[in-house]
């Protein structure tokens, strides 16, 4: 959204994270977690996308999103005290 012929319509937006309900689903019912809890790990990862981070770039970046993706799903956890959130990884 900060390139091409239209990045002053808004210059602030950083772009959109699209969720695939079906795959998310899916995905929560094979890590044995709620929908919810899998729609927030999603939510969270394509928000630090549209931050700058990326995972595709090698272990040192993956390691430095996955940290952020738990302070800030920690937050959520304190937000929403007895969620049991938790990421797929752990």
């Amino acid at each position: 959204m900060q390139e091409g012929d239209f990045t002053s319509v808004s210059p602030f937006l950083l772009g959109d994270v699209v969720i695939s309900l079906d795959t998310a689903e899916r995905e929560a019912q094979e890590a044995g977690i709620s929908l919810r809890q899998r729609l927030i790990e999603l939510l969270i990862h394509g928000m630090l996308h549209l931050a700058g981070y990326h995972h595709e770039m090698g272990p040192e970046e993956t390691k430095k999103m996955e940290m952020r993706s738990k302070s800030l799903l920690e937050l959520v956890q304190q937000s929403v005290p007895g969620s049991g959130i938790r990421f797929l990884w752990e």
